[in-house]
């Protein structure tokens, strides 16, 4: 049943590009949005004005992208993780690739 379901959801999807069905959700008070790729979040304008990221100097990774806490309080204003990054370690894939 779920795969049915599915099925037709994509087979509808596909007959309108994706701002039709955002528009239309939305025109019946149902919160929707298109899914970014990273590349598109990360240039979001919501954002880059909520300052959601950071670059900051990692030894020895060099320069890493950190990510805060999402919500600001007024008492404490924007929060960011304590401490320093975990190392990265390589991890090798079961087809034999090592990937960080």
């Amino acid at each position: 049943l779920t795969r049915r379901l599915y099925a037709a959801i994509e087979a509808a999807a596909r007959e309108h590009p994706t701002d039709h069905w955002v528009q239309a959700f939305r025109a019946r008070d149902v919160p929707a949005g298109p899914c970014l790729t990273i590349e598109q979040h990360l240039h979001d304008g919501q954002v880059v004005h909520n300052h959601i990221y950071e670059i900051v100097e990692h030894e020895p990774l060099g320069r890493v992208r950190r990510v805060r806490y999402p919500a600001v309080f007024s008492e404490y204003g924007e929060l960011w993780p304590r401490g320093g990054h975990p190392e990265l370690r390589r991890v090798t894939t079961t087809d034999g690739d090592a990937r960080a």
